[in-house]
């Protein structure tokens, strides 16, 4: 269970939330509702660990309050997904990329099951840019299921879906969490309230659980196979293939710049092998000295005789 306890908020001297508490159960889908500016951003981003603002945070009743930065990153790492209302891409890697750089950089697992269920098999082989709102949600929340976390968090992930893939989002988000997980979405969408287990509604800077299910069943879980192969050279090689004409610009300064720099190198140790070469010669010469005879005498003295 995650739960939040005595969540105090302010904001240039507005109350957001005053000894507020939150809970959300393995095998519940938890929906949060509120109007415009009542905290839902806030509380989304306490769950997250984007703002730390002042509560109790407990995940199984391990205090996660007291976790450094990079604690409360591994802990995201394993065992969150988090699905923003606007999602953020690599530009430069198709979406079949985007789905293997994850499976190999978070140990995930292979989902085709899910792919087909969330209508994105078509898109696979485009780029983000390509993609409309609803099926970069779609994409969105298929990255964020890809190693099964025990946690997911969406904010509005049906703002940009029509009604027949909202439906399909809401069975696929409920089947989850009935498979013994947490599920938490920010949302304002009717059909969603109407399959949710567990309702919060923000009001007068509470938290108020103005629905919950009793004794909702368990399904069996699903497992799949797990992708352990990493291919980070084979992505950073595609991202060049795309907007091909400025990356070769682009390589080609980078090699001019590391290539007069090589000059300059070299250049500079021929200087000075020329010097060293020049001193060495005078050294050699050497300088004959009679001790009975007070004259110094050279024969073909590099120097003269007054540095004699």
């Amino acid at each position: 269970m995650l739960e939040l306890k005595d969540i105090c908020v302010n904001y240039e001297n507005q109350m957001i939330y005053q000894h507020a508490y939150f809970s959300a159960k393995h095998n519940e889908l938890t929906l949060v509702i509120g109007k415009s500016g009542s905290g839902k951003s806030t509380l989304h981003q306490i769950i997250t660990f984007q703002d730390r603002g002042k509560c109790e945070y407990y995940y199984n009743d391990k205090n996660m309050t007291i976790l450094s930065d990079c604690q409360q990153k591994d802990f995201i790492r394993d065992k969150m997904g988090i699905v923003n209302q606007i999602p953020t891409f690599i530009d430069d890697l198709r979406i079949e990329d985007h789905i293997a750089l994850c499976q190999s950089m978070f140990n995930g697992y292979n989902i085709d099951k899910y792919i087909d269920r969330l209508g994105i098999r078509e898109v696979m082989n485009e780029y983000p840019q390509q993609l409309s709102g609803g099926e970069k949600i779609r994409v969105s929340i298929l990255l964020a299921m890809l190693h099964q976390p025990e946690i997911l968090v969406f904010d509005e992930p049906t703002a940009s879906l029509d009604k027949h893939h909202t439906q399909i989002i809401v069975e696929l988000l409920k089947e989850y969490a009935h498979q013994g997980h947490i599920v938490i979405i920010f949302t304002h969408d009717n059909f969603m309230k109407n399959e949710a287990d567990v309702i919060y509604q923000i009001d007068n800077h509470t938290l108020n659980c103005i629905q919950c299910k009793k004794n909702v069943s368990k399904i069996k879980e699903e497992h799949f196979i797990r992708v352990n192969s990493k291919h980070y050279l084979q992505y950073i090689y595609q991202m060049f293939q795309h907007k091909r004409i400025f990356k070769i610009c682009m390589i080609g300064f980078v090699a001019f710049a590391i290539a007069l720099s090589c000059f300059s190198i070299l250049y500079g140790y021929s200087v000075i092998n020329k010097y060293q070469n020049q001193l060495s010669t005078i050294n050699k010469a050497g300088i004959l000295y009679r001790a009975s005879d007070t004259n110094y005498y050279s024969q073909q003295l590099p120097i003269g005789s007054e540095e004699l």
